[in-house]
């Protein structure tokens, strides 16, 4: 009967040294492998996001070229692409930049409201990722166009604003 017994319990304990064998030979794939997975698609999305920055900024220095030679129209569209690309990334530090880019090319082909909507919205992104520098131009932005608007009152109010700002942060204006 003994005999019996430890052949019976032998018989039963083999499949669970194989099931338990096979529980950890899986935890040890399974998570290497996810552990692997998540890593390439962190990879992946990383890659994504330079390329999109490079891409942005790639437009970006393209459109201030255009801007920098008077051909505001053609600057506008690299710079909304270069938008386009940080929007994507949630690259707020250059979306800001690229907004306020975009607020001076619509300055100097007299669109003040388009301007002022832009610089407006560059504003609030310098703020909320404390770019002083990128503030400070922007101000100053806003108060050329309201200066060109003929509302001297704001137009003075937004330079000096952004006078402190610039001595702040050592900028020449």
């Amino acid at each position: 009967m003994l005999s019996y017994l430890r052949v019976l319990g032998s018989a039963l304990l083999r499949p669970l040294r194989a099931i338990h064998r096979f529980v950890k030979f899986f935890r040890t794939y399974a998570t290497g492998t996810m552990r692997s997975l998540a890593n390439s698609t962190l990879k992946k999305k990383f890659l994504i996001k330079q390329e999109y920055q490079a891409d942005g900024v790639r437009h970006l220095n393209q459109g201030l070229d255009l801007y920098n030679q008077g051909l505001y129209h053609d600057a506008l569209k690299q710079f909304s692409q270069a938008l386009s690309y940080f929007q994507r990334i949630k690259d707020l530090k250059n979306e800001g930049t690229t907004l306020s880019n975009i607020g001076g090319a619509y300055r100097s082909i007299g669109q003040y409201s388009n301007a002022l909507d832009n610089y407006q919205k560059a504003l609030s992104l310098h703020l909320e990722v404390m770019d002083r520098k990128m503030e400070g131009k922007t101000l100053c932005g806003i108060g050329a166009v309201y200066s060109l608007l003929g509302q001297y009152s704001e137009a003075l109010q937004y330079y000096n604003h952004s006078l402190i700002i610039s001595r702040e942060v050592g900028l020449s204006i």
